[in-house]
């Protein structure tokens, strides 16, 4: 089997589960910049951050300054290896709800495979699609750590 159909056996085989997680952070209104909402933008960081200790990261720092706070983790095993660093966001924008008629923005559903709610593509989803590639990666190679180092520096303040 190529290491390619690997990742993307893992991927199947545990897509149920990384729909959950997302369907759970993306549950958590993580509007940065509404003063009613800073405790949801602490516990989006801190849901990625066991989220980054669940998938292996031996770093994982949660960073804070001011009302934001940021994810910093990293698997550096070599330090000779190439580097992958991922940047982006954890925090969503702000809600219009009239533009939501199928759901609440926070209440995530799924339809057709997908999941709707909002940060599911910007940025949450494409967060985990990074943490579960590295998962891939491992289960699919059976390495003990990723065959390059990875840094995420994930943020609350877009």
């Amino acid at each position: 089997m190529s290491a390619a159909s690997a990742v993307h056996d893992y991927l199947v085989a545990h897509e149920p589960e990384l729909a959950a997680q997302l369907m759970r952070w993306v549950a958590i209104p993580s509007v940065a910049g509404d003063p009613d909402l800073t405790k949801a933008v602490t516990w989006s960081a801190a849901e990625l951050a066991g989220m980054c200790r669940e998938a292996g990261f031996p770093v994982v720092e949660l960073w804070t300054q001011g009302d934001g706070h940021a994810v910093y983790a990293e698997w550096v095993t070599d330090v000779s290896r190439p580097t992958v660093f991922v940047y982006s966001h954890h925090d969503v924008r702000a809600v219009k709800h009239e533009l939501w008629r199928g759901t609440d923005p926070f209440t995530p559903v799924e339809r057709e495979g997908r999941v709707f709610g909002r940060g599911a593509s910007d940025a949450k989803g494409q967060v985990l699609a990074h943490l579960w590639g590295v998962r891939a990666h491992l289960a699919a190679s059976g390495l003990d750590d990723p065959a390059v180092n990875v840094k995420l520096l994930v943020e609350g303040e877009e």
